[in-house]
């Protein structure tokens, strides 16, 4: 397949993290090849390309924020059939006890990560939690946008359903209106992942001397594209790639609706919900992103 169909912009965005002008697209699509590996454990952790601090981790399953917090965002838009009134009421702390145990009764192990330069109580590190409420806000204004639907038809192929797809938009409009979503502890995430025995790892956000950010508002954030996986069981070497990057992957995302959907329908809300929060996430942190598939 030709470079320029399996490297695309994301055309949109507002985040600080941008592709710089040192590598060509063919350098960046090698580096993310060369850097699928198979997994060598099974909790899954967030998007993040940034080195772990200290050891190498294992190559892990990678979606927005980890597999949790990705998780209760699509729950509470589509109105999960787990939650009771009281929960969907209530908001995303009193959720995140019930999806992580339906998640790791079926299966699934936990994961998520900080940074090692935190500088707030509620601050992680972790861009997909931390800017959460911000991700939630631009999905519901961007959503129905013609760069979110096009790379949903991409990544959903015979699966995008557009009825699915206003419908768990919809849910991210309501939760932009709820104070509950607009702030909350998103450090619960990280708790709760620890809590429940998953994994949390410790990502490098220190300043880069040799980079062009002397403020860090990158916060060590040198990302070349974002990889949207679709070879099950394999995800990016993050702490070996040449080029960092981004990645997101589709199995898990897939797996994880599949296990909370009561039936096929809410199985296909909930994806659709994921989807829109990976959108959202990259939307919110990075800008004009290379996409690679």
């Amino acid at each position: 397949m030709p470079v320029t169909e399996r490297v695309r912009v994301f055309a949109a965005g507002v985040g600080v993290i941008e592709p710089t002008s040192s590598f060509s697209d063919m350098e960046v699509l090698r580096a993310s090849d060369e850097a699928q590996k198979p997994i060598e454990d099974p909790y899954v952790v967030c998007m993040d390309e940034r080195p772990a601090v200290g050891e190498k981790q294992p190559v892990r399953e990678k979606v927005a924020g980890g597999l949790l917090i990705t998780s209760v965002h699509a729950a509470a838009a589509i109105e999960w059939s787990g939650f009771s009134e009281q929960q969907l009421e209530d908001g995303p702390e009193s959720m995140l006890d019930i999806v992580a145990d339906q998640l790791m009764d079926t299966g699934e192990s936990l994961g998520a990560h900080r940074h090692n330069t935190i500088e707030h109580d509620n601050e992680t590190g972790c861009g997909a939690i931390d800017k959460s409420p911000q991700a939630v806000e631009n999905i519901a204004e961007h959503g129905p946008s013609d760069v979110f639907v096009e790379n949903a038809r991409i990544d959903l192929g015979d699966a995008f359903n557009e009825d699915h797809w206003r419908r768990a938009h919809g849910g991210f409009v309501r939760m932009a209106r709820d104070p509950h979503w607009r702030e909350w502890r998103t450090s619960r995430i990280q708790e709760t992942v620890e809590a429940k025995g998953g994994v949390v790892e410790t990502l490098d956000g220190a300043q880069d001397a040799f980079k062009p950010d002397p403020d860090n508002r990158r916060h060590n954030h040198w990302g070349e594209s974002a990889r949207i996986g679709d070879k099950a069981g394999h995800s990016n070497d993050r702490d070996n790639a040449t080029i960092p990057g981004f990645q997101v992957d589709k199995d898990p995302l897939i797996r994880a609706s599949r296990k909370m959907g009561r039936n096929e329908e809410e199985a296909s809300l909930l994806l659709h919900a994921e989807l829109l929060f990976q959108y959202g996430t990259m939307f919110t942190l990075t800008k004009n992103m290379r996409i690679i598939r």
